[in-house]
């Protein structure tokens, strides 16, 4: 798999957990979170961005590489 496709993967994966965290916590649909353009409504948008970074941060450490591995420019 290259690079890009793992980057990919697991900004997909962090992000569709993430929403899942939020909809088991508060019992909502993902259209009830989020305004009509399809952003989170303010009032979710803080607690989705952190629930993010902690699935994002073990989904790299998963694939076994680091951060600066995946994310950083050669």
């Amino acid at each position: 798999m290259e690079k890009e496709e793992i980057i990919d993967t697991i900004k997909q994966f962090a992000c569709s957990l993430a929403e899942k965290e939020l909809i088991d916590k508060y019992g909502k649909l993902p259209e009830q979170l989020m305004t009509e353009r399809g952003t989170y409504r303010s009032k979710y948008q803080d607690e989705f961005n952190k629930l993010y970074d902690k699935h994002e941060d073990r989904l790299i450490r998963l694939s076994g590489k680091n951060a600066d591995e995946l994310f950083v420019c050669e």
